[in-house]
């Protein structure tokens, strides 16, 4: 790992130009760095040890440059730290998140079910649907968005540009745990925007909750629980037809 890190340190960012073996030039190039970096230091003890670990990346650069070819190597923004320093910086690992076994989003907010009528409009609702239920989770406030007005926007050949699911038993469900059996293709045609809310398990099986804009009358209340299969295919298990959004309220 110490290679690996010692590497990156000084490979490929900035060659100063000046022979490195030519120790009258180190003052020289530890301005240049300075002024490169934007460095400055609490103290002169701190710029010392500072200028000390930097001859020593030098004496490193040269040494390295005069065994490979092209001489790649040069001065970079981890030329003053030392190489635990960077070692610390660079493999700082990211604090581990829960992942809970049940996450609903209708345990905390109001999520109105909509019905998009024999418009294939399922991509302007759901889209809408995503906003407002960001916006009830930062603002603990339901808000309605007008799809008719995105319709109107959009022009009157939009009803027919809308996705649309192709698994009639899809259409058919009411309640329990669904399989997805439709066959996917490329097609536009193949598909139905929904959002996604949540994910649980029951009796062992694992599954997805999902808005749907077909109504309350509906699956179950307007959602439904699709189940996870972690299969290659389309939906929500394939990961080419999923987005995520990233708002600025």
């Amino acid at each position: 790992m110490a290679k690996v890190v010692l590497l990156l340190l000084i490979s490929l960012d900035l060659v100063f130009g000046l022979p490195l073996h030519d120790s009258s030039q180190v003052p020289n190039k530890w301005s240049l760095f300075q002024r490169r970096y934007n460095r400055s230091y609490v103290s002169k003890v701190e710029e010392e040890k500072r200028f000390k670990i930097f001859s020593e990346r030098l004496r490193i650069i040269e040494n390295l440059n005069r065994i490979t070819e092209n001489a790649p190597f040069g001065i970079n923004i981890f030329s003053d730290l030392s190489v635990q320093e960077t070692t610390e910086l660079l493999n700082q690992q990211q604090p581990k998140k829960t992942v809970h076994d049940h996450v609903d989003w209708r345990d905390n907010i109001t999520m109105e079910i909509k019905y998009q009528g024999d418009c294939g409009s399922c991509s302007i609702f759901a889209s809408l649907a995503v906003i407002e239920a960001h916006y009830a989770i930062r603002y603990k406030k339901t808000i309605l968005l007008s799809e008719q007005e995105v319709l109107d926007c959009a022009g009157k050949d939009i009803c027919k540009d809308g996705l649309y699911g192709t698994d009639h038993n899809f259409e058919s469900y009411n309640d329990g745990i669904f399989h997805f059996s439709a066959n996917c293709s490329n097609s536009k045609e193949d598909g139905h925007s929904v959002i996604l809310v949540g994910y649980g398990e029951e009796n062992g099986e694992q599954f997805w909750i999902i808005k749907n804009s077909w109504g309350k009358k509906w699956g179950e209340g307007g959602y439904m629980r699709m189940a996870i299969e972690h299969k290659e295919g389309c939906g929500i298990d394939y990961e080419n037809d999923v987005w995520y959004p990233v708002f600025s309220f």
